[in-house]
């Protein structure tokens, strides 16, 4: 598979992805695999052009203004793999502050994990359970219309566990509110 994904990519100027997993799962597991020596080549070749959505807003775009209005409370869970294994940190609350209409609700321990983690919740699910109730306990504490997140594993986990306690907040991820009010 990842020689597949390597074959498809290997002329692109950049990729972009709006999942901090996806982008971890290139940069820092593929190069660990036992590829061939054209797709290990491949790989030196694309590994540094290949970045999660806000990272390349953040690198290329800046200083870009994100039009419309998101006129809500939001709140902003850091997943793992975003925050810690591709050090993306704050650029995604940086962008929030950037979109009109919208007001940033800090998070108590907003880069604890989610308890999602691919298979980690099949295989420990007391324990992901437990993780994911801190989480949630933390959204509700902000009283946030919204949610929003870089990985959509989060965001699934997070929006089950919300709609178990009939919360009124929901989950979104950072690229619909970055492009709510662009197509109108």
């Amino acid at each position: 598979m990842a020689e597949a994904w390597l074959q498809r990519f290997a002329d692109a100027e950049y990729i972009v992805a709006p999942s901090g997993s996806c982008i971890s799962m290139v940069r820092n597991h593929y190069g660990k695999l036992p590829l061939s020596p054209h797709y290990k080549e491949i790989f030196e070749k694309i590994r540094h052009n290949t970045y999660e959505l806000t990272e390349f807003i953040w690198k290329y775009h800046q200083d870009s203004y994100f039009p419309g209005l998101f006129d809500a409370s939001v709140t902003y869970h850091a997943s793992c793999h975003l925050h810690r294994e591709i050090g993306v940190g704050d650029i995604p609350i940086e962008l929030l502050k950037k979109k009109t209409g919208l007001r940033f609700l800090p998070m108590r321990e907003a880069d604890r994990c989610c308890g999602f983690g691919g298979t980690f919740l099949l295989k420990f699910a007391e324990l992901s359970n437990a993780m994911t109730q801190f989480k949630v306990t933390a959204i509700s504490e902000t009283k946030a219309d919204y949610v929003c997140g870089a990985d959509a594993g989060c965001l699934y986990t997070i929006d089950s566990a919300l709609k178990k306690i009939n919360s009124q907040t929901k989950t979104i991820h950072i690229a619909e509110i970055l492009a709510a009010g662009l197509i109108e």
